[in-house]
C-alpha cells in the first residue's frame, strides 16, 4: 500500500524542481535552476541551503551525509561537507557528468555523456578511482540511446543499477557485474501517452518507482509487474 507521508510545499517559485535526495527520513534536499541547493524538512521548513558556482543537473546523498551533485558546466561532480564544497570526480575529456547516485556501499554511480551526446555510459567510482563501466552488453550493443536526456540512476538493495532513460523511453536494469536484467518501457501499467521515464528510486522491497512527465504519475513495481500512481 502506497500512501502519502508529506507534501512539502517548497517556495521556488517558477524555478524547476530538478532534482531531489533524501537525508534521512525527514529532510530532503531539493536542486532547482537557481544557483543553490535548498534543504527541507517534512513540516516545509527550509534548514539551510549551499550555494553553488555552476549547476546542479543531478544530487545524492552519501552514507556520511555529504551533499554531492555533477555540475555540466564545470565537467566535475562536487561535494558538500561540513560546510566546505570541493571537488570529487572530474570528467574525463570530451565527456560531463549528468545522472549521480550514491550506492549501498558508498561506490558513486554517474552518468557521463559526451558533449554531444551521442554516447552515454554508467561510470562506478569508489572516491576517483573508476571500478565499472556500463555501457554495452555482452553483444557490443549500447544499453542507453543517444539523446539529450540525462540517466537518471538508481541502485536497488539486491546491488541492481536502475537507470530511468528518457531518450529510449525505456528503465533498463542491470545487475551489479552490468549484465542486463530488463527493460521496462511502461506498457505493463495504464497510461494515456506515450511514456516519459525521468527521475527514479527504489525501495525497502527493492521495488523501482520512476516518475512519468507525460502521464503526471509514478510506475511502481519490479520487472515482472508494475502500476501507476496518479494523484
Amino acid at each position: 500500500m502506497v500512501r502519502v507521508v508529506a507534501d512539502i510545499q517548497t517556495p521556488l517559485g517558477d524555478l524547476n524542481l530538478d532534482a531531489v535526495s533524501c537525508m534521512g527520513s525527514d529532510e530532503a534536499w531539493i536542486a532547482s535552476t537557481s544557483k543553490k541547493i535548498f534543504c527541507f524538512d517534512v513540516n516545509e521548513c527550509e534548514k539551510k541551503s549551499v550555494a553553488i558556482k555552476g549547476n546542479a543537473v543531478d544530487i545524492s546523498v552519501n552514507q556520511r551525509g555529504g551533499l554531492m551533485y555533477s555540475d555540466s558546466i564545470n565537467y566535475r561532480v562536487m561535494i558538500v561537507r561540513l560546510g566546505l564544497t570541493k571537488e570529487l570526480i572530474k570528467a574525463p575529456t570530451g565527456w560531463m557528468p549528468l545522472g549521480l547516485c550514491c550506492t549501498n556501499l558508498d561506490d558513486i554511480l554517474v552518468n557521463m555523456a559526451t558533449y554531444d551526446y551521442n554516447n552515454h555510459t554508467i561510470v562506478r567510482y569508489e572516491g576517483q578511482i573508476v571500478k565499472q563501466e556500463i555501457e554495452k552488453d555482452s553483444y557490443g550493443k549500447a544499453f542507453y540511446r543517444e539523446g539529450n536526456f540525462i540517466l537518471y540512476i538508481a541502485e536497488n538493495r539486491n546491488g541492481d543499477i536502475c537507470a530511468s532513460d528518457g531518450n529510449a523511453k525505456k528503465v533498463v536494469v542491470v545487475n551489479e557485474k552490468g549484465k542486463l536484467k530488463f527493460r521496462y518501457n511502461g506498457s505493463l501499467a495504464n497510461r494515456n501517452k506515450e511514456f516519459c521515464p525521468e527521475q527514479i528510486t527504489t525501495d525497502s522491497k527493492s521495488q523501482i518507482i520512476v516518475t512519468d512527465q507525460n502521464n503526471d504519475c509514478l510506475h511502481i513495481g519490479s520487472g515482472w509487474t508494475f502500476f501507476t500512481l496518479c494523484r
